[in-house]
């Protein structure tokens, strides 16, 4: 199979080696610059992936790593293309905190206490009114997450006082607790079993000590998941299938 990809730095190239071991014809765009990407020397990438269409054909797969071009996806899509990535609804859970929060609530998971707020000014003066320890989460996907540590806030509002002045913030309830994470491929129709289960241990030394390195720690098994989840959670598959969850209401940022 033919297969095309196209991401930041080929974060992927372990499953691009993977695909290739096993006969697959696997061609890479890259958009980041040379110097800044993954496996160099080992992943040769392609300059223009649109050029690679063609060599593509209606047979192909393209798989995209990144959601903030979920449109683009959607597009190629409607021309015959078959695309593994995201959709504007699937890019709007992973981009739009409050909103995803608010579908996991429609579905009927228990979800933790969260406000959002339109700037980091608003959630400033929120958090001085109502002290507390709190998560700080950005929709930019480029900002990382603050986990507070003191019991009334003030690390993060220096956090909220240091950053940009502007984009949608959302501040969380700070959950005691091991993290723990349940995944499942959605076909159109169904999730997949088995479901991934993953531990997310995301600071750089043993004991939750030293910098936050994103998802570089998290330890990630299909064993035993398929006792993870219970039944199927058909609000979320319904939601999924229609690209829209029903009746639900986009949270309003705190603007005050």
């Amino acid at each position: 199979m033919r297969i095309l990809a196209h991401g930041p730095r080929a974060y992927l190239g372990d499953i691009w080696l993977t695909l290739m071991r096993e006969g697959h014809e696997v061609r890479v765009f890259a958009e980041d610059p040379l110097p800044e990407r993954a496996f160099g020397g080992l992943i040769e990438t392609v300059p223009d992936w649109r050029a690679e269409l063609d060599w593509l054909g209606p047979d192909g797969i393209m798989v995209f790593e990144r959601v903030e071009n979920a449109a683009l996806q959607e597009d190629l899509r409607s021309e015959g293309i078959r695309v593994i990535g995201t959709s504007r609804f699937g890019a709007r859970l992973e981009l739009d905190r409050a909103f995803g929060q608010a579908v996991l609530a429609e579905a009927g998971l228990p979800v933790a206490e969260a406000h959002s707020f339109a700037t980091p000014a608003a959630a400033h003066r929120w958090l001085r009114a109502h002290p507390g320890r709190f998560v700080l989460k950005h929709d930019d996907v480029n900002r990382s997450t603050f986990v507070g540590a003191h019991p009334r806030g003030e690390d993060v509002l220096f956090m909220l006082r240091r950053g940009p002045p502007e984009g949608r913030v959302l501040l969380m309830e700070h959950l005691d607790g091991i993290e723990v994470g349940v995944g499942a491929y959605f076909d159109g129709r169904r999730f997949l079993r088995p479901a991934c289960i993953d531990f997310e241990h995301k600071r750089f030394f043993p004991g939750e000590l030293g910098e936050m390195t994103g998802e570089m720690g998290t330890l990630a098994s299909y064993e035993g998941g398929g006792g993870a989840v219970r039944g199927d959670p058909r609000p979320a598959r319904g939601a999924l299938r229609r690209g829209r969850p029903r009746g639900i209401r986009q949270p309003q940022p705190h603007r005050g």
